[in-house]
């Protein structure tokens, strides 16, 4: 919530979208701005990205695999294997 509180500080239009809210991707197509702290791994996928907005992942979450000798590893909220991303 700092995020968006800082934002608003300077007159930018916030608006939150829990992992519950029923209509969240349409609600992120819309945005310029996503900022992912949702708490769930890979929960926002490319359809809930509009082309040239601008996505900053903040959460970290542990994903256990499920294969032998396999431990857990380290995934963002954001999901990027199925879109094209600039890095900067």
């Amino acid at each position: 919530m700092i995020v968006s509180t800082g934002v608003q500080r300077r007159d930018a239009t916030v608006t939150v979208v829990h992992s519950r809210t029923p209509n969240g991707a349409e609600i992120c197509r819309e945005a310029d701005v996503v900022v992912a702290a949702c708490g769930k791994a890979e929960m926002i996928t490319g359809d809930w990205i509009k082309p040239g907005a601008v996505v900053i992942d903040v959460g970290i979450n542990a994903v256990d695999v499920r294969a032998p000798m396999s431990s857990a590893h380290l995934t963002l909220q954001v999901d990027l294997s199925r879109w094209q991303v600039s890095r900067c």
